[in-house]
């Protein structure tokens, strides 16, 4: 992930282990054909051979798995290592353990009786399993039918997906190819799970699905399509498609299609009063401007297609869902509230890809909305030519409007002899002048000249908001609320123990630890490798404070593992001033260089002037 060399002793603190692994790992690395330097330094890979996604070890998981969700009857590990060419202890204490983990996450259990592996739990798990490995993988969401073809080497799952496809297009019905290639996954599934007899427990019909029909313009063409699918699955399988999966089928149809709808009959007054009532408190929480109509009237749509993938047990997956939890977290975090209430409202569990799009949907408003807070003001440096210096600084304030204001036109000259203070000199001259933000110009503006003095405006605004935002955060921070190197085995374990060490010290009270650990069930608070910001949802602090752990060794964190634990409380007067302190210290965590000289750190005082670059 680095160009950089990293360092033998900062290495073990990356991956949790002790040098003298990281010099074995490296061994068999170039053993293997990686060409890595070594020196006094550390470690630089060469050439990147790693970029091939189909390892030995996942191909065995995956072979694995797939053999455990079609065999009832289970496979024998006798079998698994003749057939993988391995030995039977590298699937007990190997490739088992791996399927566990998945499996695990999924509400699944991997079990052995005699010898033999058997995966049990409910069906529609099993389901969202399939649809995990088939839109999370290495080559992107639409290589989808690909993963599932690999993942089901002796189904013909090209053939399948190509006629399903056919139908689907020739269908009257407009469908994206985002939602159809949705839609192609869950039929796939459906179909793979019905050919190797395994259906749904018996579910009351829901009549939800009727009502959307009702609603819909549609309504003919979604039910012709839906007939169509259900004479291939009968064609395939010789057996007619259950009545809960025909209803989920119908669902996804609609769910997928782009088709007008009768809003009144869709949803009651009630339902979008609630969520503007939502998204009102949601404005309150985080100071934004209130939503405009025309937003919300297409996030109350969106929001009743959430409900309703919720009620179906359909998910959408969101490839792009990570990139948002991380490059975003403000907004993700607001998107994590606004999930909490409607989810308890209507008693339905959202994912993190629900979450994911709800977030898509605040931010790219809140970008498109945004107003211009802060003016940066700035010198143009020009020699008096004729009328140019008059027309250059009239077009540069046509430009950029609100974004600057032009304290003066002068020469370089009167500039040396008064040196005026601004934020921006723009400059047709190259000046000998020790100025932090200085662009230079052609006389006549270019297209280039103006990518530039927009890129040191946006640069100069975010100096000016982190450096407030950084010595608000810096007031955060306290010795006596700094552990290096905790205890705990889980991540629960970690939070109550420091929850308990911040109730002790009066910064919260007792109910900030079960606010805490809610927040974590909505979703991860591990935003970044190596890092966990975990927070309340609801509960504010007493006092604002900022708890850190510093462990060489890292504690699992949902799916990740991570070293750095910044336990956040924020009163709920300072909510508002703090906002912003989320992303800076996600920002900390986002370079590998950063990372290193954080987990470096010996001692509060290094890692708090590291983290924040004060």
């Amino acid at each position: 992930e680095t160009n950089e060399v990293i360092s033998s002793a900062s290495l073990p603190k990356l991956l949790g282990v002790n040098e003298r692994t990281v010099r074995n790992y490296i061994s068999k690395l170039m053993n293997s054909g990686y060409k890595i330097e070594s020196s006094r330094s550390g470690y630089r890979l060469l050439s990147d051979d790693s970029s091939k996604s189909d390892t030995p070890s996942v191909n065995r998981v995956n072979y694995v798995l797939s053999r455990l969700l079609c065999e009832r009857d289970g496979v024998s590990v006798f079998d698994i290592a003749e057939e993988l060419n391995v030995s039977d202890s590298t699937v007990v204490n190997t490739i088992i353990p791996e399927i566990k983990d998945l499996a695990f996450s999924y509400n699944l259990k991997v079990e052995s009786r005699n010898y033999t592996y058997f995966l049990s739990g409910k069906e529609k798990d099993k389901r969202k399993l399939i649809g995990y490995i088939a839109t999370n993988n290495a080559t992107g969401f639409f290589s989808s039918v690909e993963s599932l073809s690999n993942f089901f080497s002796d189904v013909r799952i090209k053939e399948i997906s190509e006629e399903i496809y056919r139908i689907c297009n020739n269908s009257s019905l407009f469908i994206n190819n985002y939602a159809l290639n949705n839609l192609l996954v869950h039929i796939l599934i459906i179909l793979l799970r019905l050919e190797s007899d395994n259906t749904l427990a018996t579910t009351p019909t829901h009549d939800g699905v009727y009502k959307l029909i009702e609603s819909s313009d549609k309504k003919e063409d979604i039910l012709k399509l839906t007939e169509e699918l259900s004479d291939f699955f009968k064609s395939r399988c010789n057996k007619s498609l259950p009545d809960y999966d025909m209803q989920q089928i119908i669902a996804l149809i609609i769910l997928s299609t782009d088709h007008s709808t009768k809003s009144s009959v869709l949803f009651d007054e009630e339902f979008r009063d609630y969520v503007i009532r939502s998204l009102n408190n949601l404005s309150s929480k985080y100071n934004l401007p209130l939503f405009d109509d025309n937003f919300t009237s297409q996030f109350v749509l969106h929001m009743y297609n959430v409900k309703l993938r919720s009620e179906f047990n359909l998910s959408y997956p969101n490839p792009i869902s990570p990139q948002i939890k991380k490059d975003y977290a403000l907004v993700y975090d607001m998107a994590v509230y606004f999930s909490h209430e409607f989810s308890s409202h209507f008693n339905i569990k959202l994912n993190e890809d629900e979450i994911a799009f709800i977030a898509l949907h605040i931010g790219s408003y809140l970008e498109s909305s945004k107003g211009k807070e802060n003016v940066v003001s700035s010198i143009i440096i020009i020699d008096n030519y004729h009328d140019i210096s008059k027309q250059l600084a009239n077009t540069i304030q046509k430009k950029f409007d609100d974004e600057l204001l032009i304290l003066d036109v002068m020469t370089a000259d009167e500039y040396m002899l008064y040196n005026p203070i601004c934020d921006l000199i723009i400059t047709t001259t190259s000046l000998n002048i020790s100025h932090k933000h200085i662009v230079l110009i052609n006389p006549i503006l270019t297209k280039t000249n103006i990518i530039d003095i927009y890129a040191e405006i946006e640069h100069i605004n975010y100096v000016n908001s982190s450096h407030e935002v950084k010595q608000a955060l810096a007031s955060l921070f306290n010795k006596d609320l700094y552990i290096r190197n905790l205890p705990a085995k889980t991540r629960e374990e970690c939070i109550r123990y420091i929850c308990d060490e911040c109730c002790k010290l009066g910064y919260v009270d007792n109910n900030f630890v079960d606010d805490v650990l809610l927040r974590e069930s909505m979703s991860s608070t591990a935003f970044t490798d190596f890092f966990a910001i975990p927070h309340s949802i609801n509960v504010s602090a007493l006092k604002s404070f900022i708890y850190i752990v510093h462990n060489d060794f890292p504690i699992s964190w949902g799916n990740k593992n991570v070293n750095i634990i910044l336990l956040i409380g924020i009163t709920e007067d300072d909510l508002k001033r703090f906002n912003y302190a989320f992303d800076l210290i996600i920002d900390s965590f986002t370079n590998k260089a950063s990372i290193i000289k954080i987990l470096e750190s010996d001692s509060f005082e290094e890692f708090v002037s590291n983290m924040i670059n004060l």
